[in-house]
């Protein structure tokens, strides 16, 4: 028992030194070698000695492959910290792209600016051109045509205006202020439509109807020129006005026939109306006052003048 115990002894020392695989090899030495000297009690024992080397062998035997473990464990780590300096890589290229992407949206908002102006340069000449073209269907001899109509207006309003100071008249006052705020209004439409405004749409300006003319004259009173502007008086103011609708007239007129733009002849010839109806309107306001008298001829040579046209037979056209 001494010798087993000893044996035990050493042989628990010899596993503790050596591998699994050795421990496991003595233990069972031992219980061969004890096994044909000693009973049934010291041969348990050994059995239980050799079952207690047997898991202490496999024990030292899953020793390398947990050590293989740890190392793997290890290298799983290692990916994992390579892994981590991946992902901060991709975060220092999110990062990157980030800014990349700020630098290119600022480039973009540049170039679309640029793009905008241009687009708006060129739509603005586009409209420029288009306008042009449009003032361009003009005729040269029509724009100095509109040119002396439009001056002509600004004069007349100019002068009544002048006259206004020494008007005493109330008709005569409505009158002139009428007429006034016409040639206002036909400067604005024609000046509106040169400009592609569009066109006006003022109507002529229509005169009084009436029958009561005053024919002949009736010991009319002498007129001279004034030596002063503060001798004018309502026949002065009432005459000027005429001789301005009068002229005004035939400005118009040979405007309009000399027109190839259809809408300024149109307006033109408003404007002959116009003219051709203020001053038949200032006409009353003299003839019924004395300042405005109608000579007239004999009634025999009246009617000699008129009998010398008569009617004639309509030709007759293959």
């Amino acid at each position: 028992m001494h010798k087993t115990q000893g044996n035990y002894q050493t042989g628990h020392s010899t596993k503790g030194e050596t591998t699994g695989a050795g421990q496991h090899q003595s233990g069972q030495q031992m219980g061969q070698y004890v096994n044909p000297s000693y009973g049934a009690r010291e041969y348990e024992m050994l059995q239980k000695v050799e079952h207690m080397g047997n898991q202490l062998g496999n024990q030292v035997q899953t020793g390398p492959q947990t050590g293989q473990t740890g190392q793997y464990t290890a290298g799983q780590y290692w990916p994992s910290q390579q892994a981590g300096q991946n992902a901060t890589g991709q975060y220092w290229s999110g990062q990157q792209t980030g800014q990349t992407l700020g630098t290119q949206a600022g480039q973009g908002y540049q170039i679309g600016s640029q793009i905008g102006q241009q687009s708006g340069y060129q739509i603005g000449a586009q409209m420029g051109q288009q306008a042009g073209q449009q003032s361009s269907q003009f005729g040269a001899l029509e724009i100095m045509e509109a040119h002396e109509v439009i001056t002509d207006h600004i004069d007349g309003i100019n002068q009544f205006e002048l006259y206004r100071p020494h008007v005493k008249d109330q008709t005569l006052m409505q009158v002139l202020d009428n007429q006034i705020n016409h040639m206002y209004q036909s400067y604005q439409h024609m000046v509106n439509y040169l400009h592609n405004q569009g066109m006006g749409t003022a109507v002529p300006y229509r005169a009084p109807i009436t029958s009561n003319i005053m024919y002949g004259l009736r010991q009319p009173l002498p007129v001279e020129p004034n030596t002063s502007f503060q001798e004018m008086d309502d026949r002065d103011v009432a005459s000027g006005m005429l001789g301005c609708a009068k002229a005004s007239a035939l400005v118009c007129t040979n405007a309009a026939l000399e027109c190839a733009n259809p809408n300024l002849r149109i307006m033109f010839t408003n404007c002959a109306i116009s003219s051709i109806n203020q001053a038949y309107e200032l006409f009353l306001y003299m003839n019924q006052r004395g300042m405005y008298q109608v000579p007239t001829l004999a009634q025999q040579t009246t009617q000699t003048m008129i009998n010398t046209y008569q009617t004639g037979s309509q030709p007759q056209f293959r």
